[in-house]
């Protein structure tokens, strides 16, 4: 794996990424456009990737919001790390089968 970090949804989508055997995992709550606003601002520019949503402050509204939009998977920190690392897999397999 070679993880890419960015600071904000607006820096990830202004950067040079591939979909090819890709995921994201984004944090809900982010300066500027929410994790949860990634899905949809990925398939409007042509892309198609998994989003793995990560956060500190879980509700039942923000559960059903990221399935909404398609959640690959959904954390609570503090993650578990085998946990996350088997949702990265699945995701990307998922995808590769997809495509």
């Amino acid at each position: 794996m070679e993880p890419r970090t960015f600071a904000s949804v607006e820096d990830f989508m202004r950067s040079d990424f591939s979909d090819e055997n890709a995921c994201v995992i984004a944090d809900i709550e982010m300066a500027g456009i929410s994790g949860l606003e990634l899905p949809a601002l990925l398939a409007r520019a042509g892309h198609h990737l998994p989003v793995i949503f990560v956060t500190e402050h879980d509700t039942p509204a923000t559960r059903d919001r990221a399935q909404r939009e398609g959640a690959a998977a959904y954390f609570r920190r503090p993650i578990e790390d085998q946990a996350l690392l088997d949702a990265i897999a699945w995701s990307r397999a998922g995808h590769r089968r997809n495509a």
